[in-house]
């Protein structure tokens, strides 16, 4: 098994089984998926991928799902990891916590 392939099973492993089983904090799957490594959100966090603080202000839900599934560049150095493998209901809750900010 590669390194990557290797590396998204233990994402998808950690995402399922931690990042939404505290529903009460709806923060819970971007700190699980490590979107704080690269993105600020209220303050905190990397400043090497866009600030998420109003990302639902500025994206639509359809422009969320395209660049978490694809991993859409976000300029032409830097892209994102693709998260194609989550699993439906839990992109779906990733794209709800983007979508409230």
């Amino acid at each position: 098994m590669s390194p990557n392939r290797l590396f998204a099973f233990l994402l998808l492993f950690l995402a399922t089984n931690s990042a939404y089983a505290a529903p009460t904090d709806p923060q819970r799957p971007l700190q699980m998926l490590g979107c704080y490594a690269c993105h600020r959100l209220d303050g905190v966090g990397g400043q090497l991928g866009p600030n998420l603080t109003d990302i639902g202000q500025e994206l639509t839900v359809l422009e969320l799902r395209l660049t978490l599934v694809t991993g859409q560049k976000t300029d032409n150095t830097q892209h994102m990891p693709r998260y194609d493998y989550l699993p439906e209901q839990e992109l779906q809750q990733l794209l709800n916590v983007l979508k409230q900010r």
